[in-house]
């Protein structure tokens, strides 16, 4: 009966240690595999967009450089107030010429995203209006001096169903990096998107 014990648990005792053996050979294996075996890390390649700015007084003048391997054009852009505050008019303020960076930002993710999605549509038209407080650049002001809401309508010439709309202005407001930068902000954005027959 003494034998019998001892030979029963030298068994359980030899048959565990050969499982772990095995899971340790099973490791080592798994350890030893070509990289090219396990799922490679991706990559992320940073891309830079650059101008160049010149001020006097209130009026500023843009430059973009030209990168002919990237397909860059040089290009001027003349921001400005209006002659209350100082400026000449000569251009559009930086507000005004931030709400339509917004909407051509989403202009152009939208025909990227709508070639993805094979929806077909002639044009759009956006109307943006940004809303913010005059109080907040006094110096003791403690709001913000952003817009605080933006209100955002697109008008798009389409047969798509309503359906179909609203994905694409879905993709276009998780992938339109100027529209990232008001979220990140924190500001109320409001967009309504509607089907026309013509802008």
């Amino acid at each position: 009966m003494f034998i019998s014990k001892n030979v029963a648990k030298l068994s359980t005792v030899v048959r565990n240690v050969r499982q772990i053996n095995h899971q340790r050979l099973f490791a080592s294996a798994a350890a030893a595999a070509p990289s090219a075996a396990r799922p490679a890390e991706r990559v992320v390649k940073h891309k830079d967009v650059s101008v160049a700015a010149v001020t006097r007084g209130v009026r500023t003048e843009i430059v973009t450089p030209a990168d002919e391997a990237r397909g860059f054009a040089s290009h001027t852009l003349v921001l400005d107030e209006p002659k209350r505050l100082g400026g000449q008019d000569s251009g559009p303020t930086p507000l005004h010429t931030l709400l339509g960076a917004l909407a051509g930002c989403e202009g152009a993710t939208a025909h990227t995203a709508a070639q993805r999605m094979k929806f077909a549509y002639d044009g759009m038209r956006f109307e943006i209006t940004g809303v913010y407080d005059p109080s907040a650049f006094v110096s003791s002001s403690q709001s913000p001096t952003h817009f605080h809401t933006v209100n955002i309508t697109v008008l798009v010439v389409t047969s798509e169903s309503d359906e179909r709309i609203k994905q694409l202005k879905d993709e276009v407001e998780r992938l339109c990096p100027v529209a990232s930068l008001f979220y990140a902000a924190k500001v109320t954005v409001n967009s309504h998107w509607h089907r026309v027959s013509s802008l």
